[in-house]
Formats: structure tokens, C-alpha cells, sequence
């Protein structure tokens, strides 16, 4: 137990200081005067209606996880712990802290929504919304590797070596999805050797039997993801011009997918330098503005913590109610 604590101090002690060294090495490279004089300069406009894209992402998130849970969670309460779930994740490592959070907080309450179909259900909610991202970043890849609009040669580089990782990726989770689903069909899991795993393996097979049963629940949560992911990309653009640069649409959804998918890199403090780091590149070599790019970086920093803030309110308020969820069936 003792090792397992120094291992985990020692990996957030790793995380937290390659952040602080990315964010050394950007301040480094900007004027921080300059870049403080440019999230000052920004209206409340677009920052205000990116933080309501902020919202709408996070109402979709919670139905789809509603979804998912195949009718076990009401919508109001899948709200709540999605956005238990995101306070938490600004605040602790890790790429899955969020989702183990919320999932601790409903078992709180519930002792029942410590096995079965509900924590799957959060599994589930995390994989559909990485798969369908990762197919996002494929497709910037190919837009950065075809060469649209006026990219630097790195950065079609970066577009093809990433399209390559990210469809070689893609091709893998399929694979898995396969695998999956000739468990689905019949394969028996308690073959073994540890009762424990046995217990354990019996009922994550008992609950995949929804999806099994209900195809049609993994479509619309796929649904919810693109429209997720459009309202992200919307969010990004809207910041962005809040900044006066001068993009356009394909090259936000290249940089959403991109720094979505690195800051989801478990490298890092939540995302905390990474961000930073790419936005300064990407923006000197696409718009010829790095120091845009940071003020865009500190600024969707502020508004992701105004989201979590509220979740952190929730949870409070959460501690204070009823110990008892009762199940929608």
C-alpha cells in the first residue's frame, strides 16, 4: 500500500513538473505584458456565449451518459454528477479523475451504483467520446496533410504522422469493439481461475448485455458526441475571434481536435503548459500570432474552471441532500 502511494505521488510530482516547465518555456517566448493586455482587451460577448457552448456541451454529455445508463439514471441526476464529474477533473490528475469522481459520488449515495450497469454505463460514456474525438483528429490530420490553407511544412508533417497514429488507432478500437462483441455473443467468463475476477467479469458481462440487447442506445450516444464535438469546435472559434484572429471554420476544427486530444494525454496537470505550449505553436504557424495563442490558452483556462466552479457548488449542495437515489426502473 505504501508503494502504491509513493508511485502515485511520484506520477503527479512528474505531471505537475512538466507543467510547470512548459509554462516556463512559453512565458519565456512571450511578452506576458502584451498577452495580459490582450485577455483584458476582450469583450464579454464571446467569451459569454462560449461559456454557454461550455453548458450545452455539458447538458449533452449528461444525456448521453443518461443513454448509456440505459434508463437507470434520470436526466437531472445524470446532470448532477456530470457536473460533480468536471469540477473534480479541473482539480485532480488524471485523464479518467473526473469520471471516477462522479462515479464515487453516486455510489455515495447508492450502494447499488457501485456494480452493474451504472459504472459501465460511465465506461462506456468515456470510450464513445474518445473514439468519436479521436476520429476528429484523423480528420485534421488529413486536412493538415493535404495542406489547407497556408501551412508550414512542420505542420504537415504533424498532419500526416498524426493521421497515421490516429487512423492506426481507430483501426485498433474496432478491433477491441469486435472483441467485445463476440463476448457479447456467447463467450463464458467464468473460465477464470479467481472467484473474485470471476464475480467481477459476471457482471460486467451481465451488464453489456444491454448494449447487446439495445444496439440503438450506442448509436445515439455516438449522435451526442458529434454534436458534442460541434459545439466544442463553435466554442473554440467563438474565443478565438474574441481575440481578432482571423480563422476559418476548418482550421478551428483542426485545432480543437488537436488540443483536445493532447491535453487529454495523461502527461500533464489537466492539460495545464500542454495547452499553452500547442497554442503558441499552432497560432504563430497558421495565423502568425503566438502570443494570441497564450491569451487563448489562459482564457479557455478561466472559463473551463467558471464551469467547474459550478460543479463544485453542486457538490456541496450534494453533500447536504438525501443519501438515497432511487432507480428511474
Amino acid at each position: 500500500m505504501k508503494m502504491k502511494r509513493v508511485k502515485v505521488v511520484g506520477i503527479v510530482t512528474a505531471k505537475a513538473l512538466l507543467s510547470a516547465i512548459l509554462v516556463l518555456l512559453v512565458l519565456r517566448k512571450v511578452d506576458v505584458a502584451e498577452v495580459v493586455s490582450r485577455v483584458r482587451s476582450v469583450g464579454w460577448f464571446f467569451p459569454g456565449a462560449a461559456f454557454m457552448c461550455f453548458v450545452v456541451v455539458l447538458f449533452l454529455a449528461a444525456r448521453r451518459w443518461q443513454v448509456l445508463s440505459g434508463g437507470l439514471l434520470s436526466y437531472a441526476q445524470a446532470l448532477r454528477y456530470s457536473w460533480i464529474g468536471v469540477f473534480y477533473g479541473a482539480i485532480l490528475p488524471g485523464l479518467v479523475s473526473g469520471d471516477v469522481a462522479k462515479g464515487a459520488s453516486l455510489a455515495l449515495k447508492n450502494k447499488s451504483a457501485r456494480v452493474g450497469e451504472l459504472p459501465l454505463s460511465i465506461a462506456m460514456d468515456r470510450i464513445i467520446g474518445l473514439y468519436s474525438l479521436l476520429g476528429f483528429f484523423v480528420l485534421s490530420c488529413a486536412i493538415l496533410a493535404l495542406g489547407a490553407g497556408p501551412l508550414n511544412p512542420d505542420l504537415k508533417q504533424l498532419g500526416l504522422y498524426g493521421f497515421i497514429a490516429g487512423a492506426a488507432a481507430l483501426l485498433l478500437g474496432a478491433c477491441g469493439a469486435g472483441l467485445i462483441g463476440k463476448l457479447l455473443a456467447g463467450h463464458e467468463t467464468t473460465r477464470q481461475p479467481s472467484n473474485r475476477i470471476k464475480a467481477f467479469l459476471r457482471q460486467a458481462f451481465d451488464a453489456l448485455q444491454l448494449y447487446r440487447r439495445q444496439p440503438r442506445l450506442l448509436l445515439k450516444a455516438a449522435g451526442y458526441s458529434v454534436i458534442i464535438h460541434c459545439m466544442g469546435v463553435l466554442s473554440f472559434y467563438l474565443v478565438i475571434r474574441a481575440l481578432r484572429v482571423d480563422c476559418r471554420v476548418t482550421e478551428v476544427v483542426v485545432f480543437y481536435s488537436m488540443v483536445s486530444v493532447l491535453i487529454s494525454l495523461p502527461v500533464t496537470i489537466s492539460g495545464l503548459g500542454l495547452r499553452d505550449w500547442f497554442s503558441l505553436t499552432f497560432f504563430q504557424s497558421l495565423w502568425g500570432d503566438g502570443q494570441a495563442g497564450v491569451a487563448y490558452a489562459w482564457l479557455s483556462l478561466a472559463l473551463g474552471l467558471a464551469v467547474a466552479i459550478v460543479g463544485g457548488i453542486i457538490q456541496i449542495a450534494d453533500f447536504f441532500t438525501s443519501r438515497s437515489i432511487p432507480r428511474v426502473r
